[in-house]
């Protein structure tokens, strides 16, 4: 049996079976980039775990006409594979169980990426920084116009908890945020500074500022808007924060592929066949 090599710049990958070793609750040194982890895909896509989904009608209507003979239909039916109403595990499951012929087989792998790399994620847009030690929560330093944060969020409010779960880091914030689907209400818990009828922090007879908590609840706006002001920012020479969620799909969507072809497929749709030459 041949030695795969792993080609540069890719995750290392456990073999079909193995399992991924448990990271623990390690500690990152300051600075340290957080990295992400599979969410769990290693297990789903377990052959075990497969073998106790129920595929539905739906699906397997879809799958069956990616092999129809009109291309038209066969574009139909990836079409529907994306329809949220199947599940997933479905598309996985029938990758499982085989067989397919080659056209559909890749229909239905880059059906099933898709749907990973091109789910919604939630967004508030708020740009951030870490507090200082030891002060938990995370800093807003702005926020993106036309986003919810817009609205509700000010420059110097720290957030502390999302939902009641606690956030010590701007990835703990995106990652709480962009898991979540657009239009997803969310609680948040924050201090705010008080301030003078001029706009001038108010402080303390310590000579700290005083601040006060506050709850808010806000509806999430879409991280494409998001994605796209960071555009505009690279433009401006302002490099965006790395997306944790991005990046676990991202291996998911490696993870996937690997587990059922081997090697990463052409994502490319079939064109269609060009027609006969009529008689003369």
């Amino acid at each position: 049996m041949e030695a795969m090599v792993q080609p540069q710049g890719e995750p290392m990958l456990p073999a079909e079976g193995q399992r991924l070793r448990p990271r623990g609750p390690r500690m990152r040194a300051l600075g340290e980039p957080m990295l992400p982890d599979d969410g769990g895909m290693m297990e789903a896509l377990g052959r075990e775990r497969l073998q106790m989904v129920q595929v539905g009608q739906a699906a397997s209507q879809a799958v069956a006409d990616l092999d129809a003979p009109a291309f038209e239909r066969r574009e139909a039916a990836s079409a529907a594979l994306l329809d949220p109403a199947i599940g997933d595990a479905e598309l996985w499951a029938i990758l499982d169980r085989g067989p397919l012929s080659r056209e559909a087989r890749e229909r239905l792998l880059h059906a099933a990426c898709r749907r990973i790399l091109e789910r919604p994620r939630g967004a508030l847009g708020i740009r951030m920084g870490n507090t200082a030690p030891p002060r938990a929560g995370v800093l807003v330093q702005a926020t993106v116009p036309g986003l919810p944060a817009d609205r509700v969020l000010l420059p110097g409010d720290v957030v502390q908890r999302i939902d009641g779960a606690d956030v010590n880091s701007i990835e703990d914030v995106a990652n709480e945020l962009q898991s979540r689907p657009p239009g997803q209400e969310v609680r948040l818990q924050l201090l705010r500074m008080e301030r003078d009828a001029a706009g001038k922090p108010l402080q303390g007879p310590d000579g700290r500022p005083v601040e006060r908590q506050i709850e808010l609840r806000v509806p999430l706006g879409n991280a494409v808007d998001l994605d796209r002001a960071d555009r505009a920012g690279m433009r401006a020479g302002i490099q965006p924060m790395p997306s944790l969620v991005v990046q676990r799909r991202t291996l998911q969507v490696t993870i996937l592929r690997r587990r059922f072809a081997g090697s990463d497929m052409p994502t490319v749709t079939p064109e269609p066949e060009a027609p006969a030459p009529a008689p003369d």
